[in-house]
């Protein structure tokens, strides 16, 4: 058996937790309320629906709980990196039913990653003149006949192709006559291999070798392609090209 075997597992495990936490958040909530008076109930008798902190929910195809998990999640993980996260979600009333599950699932593992390896502390953030609190941004566009566009951007530190030249070295991705001659867009490409992490000791957010490689196997099962772009202290980005929901299927493109 390889990595990839438990892939499903790690996804079903993630989904539980996520709702475990959702459901104490939905307790909690509704523990402060009270039982409504016989008065208050004829007030209120025409009322049918209850309006959330966020709205009422938008009609569509969206899961309209996505945004609210995944800013939960960056909160938790910051916190047990001792930094700072917020994320922003755009478009997501766009995602068709049908890629409802991918696009969570790689929102979740692209999130993490950003937070993990992209967010600087509060400390070296301030040193480079930036906010402490790093964002996340994630957006959903529909491209008409052309499909979807999924892009999941941070302004952390970004990518040093060197590290992940030594890692991949360390770990036997590459030879060490190899590693001269890898391009930017060659050496990227490890970061999606089965196994590879930059992180040294892995956790329940990193270090598995579990979270690109979902990322481009969810998107080879659906025939899309994945694109990867950063700048040296900027910025990393994340773009993820579906095909039309009804074309989805074949092989995966490295963009």
């Amino acid at each position: 058996m390889s990595g990839n075997d438990f892939l499903p597992l790690v996804i079903k495990l993630d989904d539980l937790l996520t709702h475990l936490q959702s459901v104490s958040e939905l307790v909690s909530r509704l523990s402060k309320f009270q039982a409504p008076t016989a008065e208050s109930e004829d007030a209120h008798a025409s009322t049918g629906v209850i309006e959330t902190e966020a709205g009422p929910q938008a009609p569509g195809n969206s899961d309209a709980g996505l945004p609210a998990t995944l800013q939960q999640l960056a909160a938790r993980v910051a916190s047990e990196h001792d930094k700072e996260a917020s994320v922003q979600c755009v478009g997501f009333d766009a995602i068709p039913v049908q890629y409802l599950r991918i696009v969570k699932d790689m929102a979740i593992q692209a999130v993490r990653n950003s937070i993990v390896h992209g967010i600087e502390s509060s400390g070296a953030r301030l040193a480079r003149g930036k906010q402490p609190c790093g964002v996340v941004r994630l957006v959903f566009k529909n491209l008409g006949e052309s499909g979807y566009k999924f892009s999941v951007e941070d302004d952390g530190q970004g990518l040093a192709i060197e590290r992940i030249k030594e890692v991949a070295l360390q770990k036997g991705f590459i030879t060490a006559e190899q590693a001269p001659n890898l391009d930017a867009k060659q050496t990227f490409s490890l970061l999606f291999q089965p196994g590879f992490s930059t992180v040294e000791n892995a956790t329940k957010d990193a270090g598995r070798g579990v979270g690109m490689n979902m990322i481009a196997d969810l998107m080879h099962q659906i025939g899309g392609r994945v694109g990867l772009a950063t700048s040296a202290g900027k910025f990393t980005r994340l773009v993820m090209s579906l095909p039309p929901a009804d074309k989805a299927g074949g092989e995966t493109v490295a963009a």
